[in-house]
């Protein structure tokens, strides 16, 4: 299963929640890839210690602007591997809006030639709606968008599904749409009210936190 973890909102807690996942179920010894889409690279520094001496050529910065294979590396969690970014990935807005081949689709065809080898890959997003994204949203099988329950995560969040839907379209049916977190107050989840609005290609599924 890929999963992406979203939100157009920063400091959610996106990287934070996926790196405990990714952690988490490889020590249940389930194989797991971690994709580093997000150019500050955050869950590449946490995860691989040496990442200051990595090159542009050994990172995600190959697969989505040179159309290369997935650079996998292993990391000193066993069963964890990861697919590290580099800064240089802010270049992909600019270089993809010209793009004439299936931009949206260059981290999922390599990405289909591996995921065999994986129980989970799980996919840390950049905070916007890039180009990055889209090519994360194409790859996955569900969203998980991190908000918080204050005025502007919410509001941010809201757009996600829309651009999720269109990245899908046709080739992805029977898919699930976004589930959405709180990371920062998953204690308080056991009081939450849960909503399931139907779609035709599936269903949101909203936690209000009260």
């Amino acid at each position: 299963m890929v999963i992406s973890i979203a939100s157009q909102k920063g400091g959610t807690g996106k990287t934070s929640t996926t790196i405990s996942l990714a952690a988490g179920l490889a020590h249940r010894g389930k194989k797991v890839l971690l994709i580093d889409i997000d150019s500050q690279a955050n869950s590449s520094k946490v995860l691989l210690p040496n990442y200051v001496a990595l090159r542009k050529e050994d990172t995600l910065y190959v697969t989505i602007l040179e159309k290369k294979a997935l650079p996998i590396r292993s990391t000193s969690i066993s069963n964890l591997d990861i697919v590290p970014a580099h800064i240089l990935l802010s270049h992909t807005d600019v270089e993809l809006t010209t793009a004439i081949d299936h931009r949206e689709e260059r981290l999922k065809n390599k990405l289909d030639s591996v995921k065999g080898k994986y129980d989970y890959i799980l996919i840390d997003c950049p905070p916007a709606l890039s180009w990055l994204t889209i090519n994360a949203f194409t790859a996955s099988d569900q969203v998980l968008v991190n908000t918080r329950p204050v005025r502007f995560p919410p509001c941010a969040a809201g757009a996600s599904p829309t651009i999720y839907t269109r990245a899908f379209g046709s080739p992805h049916p029977g898919t699930g749409l976004p589930q959405y977190s709180s990371p920062r107050y998953i204690r308080r989840f056991s009081n939450a009210t849960f909503s399931r609005n139907s779609t035709s290609r599936g269903h949101f599924v909203h936690v209000i936190i009260v």
